[in-house]
């Protein structure tokens, strides 16, 4: 959490880019699974102090990650039910 906290400087650990390619893009996790993920993800950045939301939206870029939600101290995890109403009718969600 050091880069999002810090207001210049620092990089991304690899750990943190792992762990959000494995969750949220390599195939495997459902969608259920992802939104689980997502919302986890917002309870411990909730309970962390002095985030900084700009910082937080670059961290998917700088790890190479597309996620379907922005990266910030309260992200929208309930996107994931909409991706999911789309799958199950088989519609494409851009």
């Amino acid at each position: 959490m050091d880069y999002a906290q810090k207001q210049v400087g620092s990089t991304v650990p690899p750990a943190c880019c792992d762990w959000l390619k494995s969750t949220f893009v390599e195939a495997g996790p459902s969608v259920d699974d992802k939104k689980n993920s997502c919302l986890c993800l917002k309870a411990a950045l909730v309970d962390t102090t002095g985030l900084r939301d700009k910082r937080l939206k670059k961290i998917p870029g700088l790890c190479g990650v597309t996620l379907p939600f922005t990266l910030r101290k309260k992200p929208n995890c309930d996107r994931y039910v909409i991706l999911r109403i789309h799958s199950l009718l088989g519609t494409t969600y851009l």
